[in-house]
């Protein structure tokens, strides 16, 4: 590890200036720079106000159909502290009977279904109109799963969920320690890579009162506890270079001095945090789960490399 002092490029200190006047409501006069802070924080926080308002009718509508459907349902990564706009919105449901339920009211909805061979336990719920893609999606999930492996427990998460608002839309949302540990299993095990945006959302989160003790027993259950680390660790080189944002009780050292927009993490702690959940399933006898990682994580891990090395975003 690099005890180094930890410091942003030039470039990702533009990129970053140019964030915080947009959480301040100032105009960023540059649209190549708008541009780059949307890539990097993976959706539009520059909404023009007929799309924002589109995408909050279209939440308040889901909650309001959740509610009186009677479906047991958290919404994951819906919670920010800016304003935004988002392509789709994500739906893990308690139980298969709530997920049957919510499938019924999205086919109500005029909506297509997408699937995807390496997430079976997601289902993509899309509605065209006039040949256009009206946003956002519905993505249905049976719980925090990657590439069909559960990461978290359906009873661990609804039994801590919480209440919160968001354009005074109330609806159920992770923990905020269920949050954050979401937060770094994204990043580990999806995308491979931490974004500004992801950054900002986990930063915001330290703040908050934890349970760190919770969120290192739950990660080290499910056998990803050493990925949950380099989260922090990721975390903590960003804390060093934007000083006062982040609060990490005994925060482990940042593992290089040189934080970077995408933050992508180093491709032997990658293997790492791989070979420890594939062990996992092995020593609980979940050949299947054991099986789909093995295969799942080298592929992906070099289709998400392709996509960086060619600028692609969406093959």
């Amino acid at each position: 590890m690099n005890a180094s002092p930890v410091q942003l490029r030039p470039k990702d200190h533009a990129l970053w200036n140019a964030f915080e006047q947009s959480l301040r409501g100032e105009v960023v006069q540059y649209f190549d720079i708008r541009k780059a802070v949307e890539n990097h924080v993976d959706c539009v926080i520059f909404p023009n106000p007929k799309a924002h308002q589109q995408f909050v009718s279209e939440l308040r509508k889901l909650v309001e159909t959740l509610t009186r459907s009677c479906i047991s349902y958290v919404l994951i990564k819906t919670e920010k502290r800016y304003l935004y706009e988002d392509s789709n919105i994500d739906i893990v449901c308690q139980t298969e009977e709530d997920f049957q339920k919510a499938q019924d009211i999205a086919a109500c909805d005029s909506r297509v279904r997408t699937t995807s061979f390496h997430e079976p336990d997601k289902e993509m719920w899309r509605k065209i109109e006039n040949g256009n893609e009206r946003q956002p999606g519905w993505h249905l999930h049976r719980g925090v799963t990657w590439n069909g492996v559960p990461y978290l427990t359906n009873d661990s998460l609804f039994q801590k969920r919480r209440r919160v608002s968001v354009e005074g839309i109330e609806f159920w949302a992770p923990s905020l320690e269920h949050d954050l540990l979401i937060h770094a299993g994204h990043t580990v095990f999806e995308n491979f890579q931490v974004t500004l945006g992801e950054f900002y959302d986990a930063a915001l989160r330290t703040q908050e009162p934890l349970d760190w003790e919770f969120m290192h027993r739950e990660s080290e259950r499910e056998g990803w506890g050493f990925a949950f680390r380099l989260f922090l660790s990721a975390l903590a080189g960003f804390g060093a270079s934007v000083p006062g944002l982040i609060s990490i009780p005994n925060a482990p050292t940042p593992y290089r001095a040189m934080i970077r927009f995408p933050e992508r993490y180093p491709g032997v702690f990658q293997l790492w945090a791989f070979s420890e959940r594939i062990i996992h399933n092995l020593r609980h006898a979940n050949f299947g789960f054991a099986f789909r990682e093995m295969y799942a994580y080298p592929a992906f891990y070099l289709i998400e490399k392709f996509k960086q090395f060619t600028g692609i975003r969406y093959p």
